[in-house]
């Protein structure tokens, strides 16, 4: 069942929602779901038919559509809005109306861009066959579009294509896979892209699966800092972070009796859970909140690496000898404060503290500082 079963419907309603809103009674349910289809086929065939140059072709990850009494909302995703919009809005305006003109009813027409679309399945697939037209060799296309996906930060690729490849007599299927794709996990952030080649010798299917994290652990790769097979300078904390959470096998007991108020900013980030923070750790915080802080604000270190880990184990007798530190690490304590920022508005300050608590090893929350009495 696992290879037949499209990703996308699989997990529509328990993970991810519909692709239209509205309601509808029996006798209309029917005539406006057609319209939904014709709608989602008509969008990239008007866009591709009307397109002034090919370097600017749309790149349609997906149309949303919402109706209501009055008028019908038609989203349409795309990695490149301007080739929809057009100069001045004239192409996004015959769309509007070849819409109307299609549907008989009033179409708002709006655009949002897709940020990383080497991630993004339909892009993926619509990127590929655009270069099997252009007579591209498949096999270096489908390598290159799953380096480029790992290297934005998926978890996984997996490419097939089917046809005529290479100008073949005899079709046959080629397929190209990195990383994890677990089709069968519900709670896997799976997405599914499909779309044809059309080239002298016939079409070419082609099909992707991108596997982008974990819905339930909150595991959605951004993966802003992500290089070629690298991590970045401020990412090597998180790494290292949890490297130290695994090396201690107890767990830290008890909350933390000092340190666990807001002393001298207006915000700070607590931690909801006991272990050991490394320097590097301590360190990609601060870079991340120094890029929120301006002339006026400024923001206060809590906590200090003061204990030393080696690659020894901690059971080897001191006698042997346990070697040079291999990092230093601050023990952390449930309800202690291990941030502080003031001066600047709240809406900031939640925003840079979230982002350092995603470079730390274990659970936070951001806390306000207690009136004084």
């Amino acid at each position: 069942m696992g290879q037949k079963v499209r990703p996308t419907g699989f997990r529509t309603g328990i993970f991810t929602g519909w692709a239209s809103a509205w309601y509808a009674g029996k006798q209309d349910y029917s005539e406006l779901l057609v319209e939904d289809a014709r709608i989602r086929a008509f969008i990239p065939k008007f866009l591709a038919r009307t397109k002034e140059r090919k370097e600017q072709r749309p790149a349609i990850a997906k149309v949303y559509i919402e109706r209501t009494r009055e008028r019908v909302t038609v989203v349409v995703y795309s990695s490149r809005v301007g080739a929809i919009i057009g100069k001045k809005g004239d192409r996004i305006d015959k769309l509007t109306a070849a819409l109307e003109k299609l549907t008989r009813r009033h179409i708002d027409v709006k655009t949002v861009e897709i940020t990383r679309p080497e991630i993004e399945p339909q892009i993926v697939a619509e990127d590929i066959a655009e270069q099997l037209e252009r007579r591209s060799s498949f096999r270096r296309t489908m390598k290159n579009a799953i380096e480029r996906a790992m290297e934005g930060g998926a978890k996984g690729i997996k490419l097939q294509l089917s046809g005529r490849l290479g100008g073949a007599e005899m079709a046959r299927c080629e397929k190209g896979m990195q990383g994890s794709i677990p089709l069968s996990t519900l709670r896997a952030k799976v997405d599914y892209g499909f779309t044809e080649a059309s080239t002298p010798q016939g079409n070419i299917g082609i099909k992707v699966w991108i596997n982008n994290g974990d819905y339930l652990t909150g595991e959605i790769n951004d993966a802003t800092d992500a290089q070629a097979g690298q991590i970045s300078k401020n990412q090597r904390g998180v790494v290292r972070g949890k490297v130290a959470q695994r090396k201690y096998s107890g767990a830290i007991k008890g909350n933390a009796l000092r340190g666990n108020y807001v002393a001298y900013g207006d915000f700070g980030l607590q931690s909801l859970e006991g272990g050991w923070m490394s320097a590097e750790c301590i360190e990609a915080g601060r870079v991340t909140m120094t890029r929120f802080v301006s002339g006026e604000g400024r923001y206060y270190i809590r906590v200090f690496p003061h204990k030393s880990v080696t690659s020894i184990p901690a059971e080897t007798r001191m006698g042997k000898g346990k070697g040079e530190p291999e990092y230093w690490a601050a023990v952390v304590r449930t309800g202690q404060i291990l941030f502080e920022i003031g001066g600047v508005p709240e809406a900031a300050a939640k925003e840079a503290l979230a982002r350092v608590a995603y470079k730390m090893p274990f659970k936070c929350r951001f806390v306000h500082r207690r009136p004084s009495v």
